[in-house]
């Protein structure tokens, strides 16, 4: 899938809105060209481009930590007949 990333790709992203006013900005200006300077498909610009705002830079320390946290743990699961109703 296109959108795929990788954790390091997540985890760069969460650390530069986190902690990096000029990309915070530069996202706000040009998603696609902010996402690229950091080596993320461009594709991802969708996201930020239908957002009202960008997360808080708590919202993305809390996110990071979450993901950091949780890359330890691994689930397999298989979802059969998935129905929506």
């Amino acid at each position: 899938m296109a959108n795929e990333l990788t954790s390091q790709q997540v985890d760069t992203l969460l650390d530069k809105l986190a902690n990096d006013d000029a990309f915070r900005d530069a996202v706000c200006a040009d998603p696609a060209a902010a996402l690229q300077s950091i080596g993320l498909p461009v594709t991802l610009a969708a996201c930020f481009q239908k957002a009202a705002s960008l997360p808080s830079k708590q919202a993305a320390v809390s996110a990071g930590r979450l993901l950091r946290n949780s890359a330890n743990v691994t689930l397999s699961q298989e979802i059969h007949n998935l129905v929506a109703r």
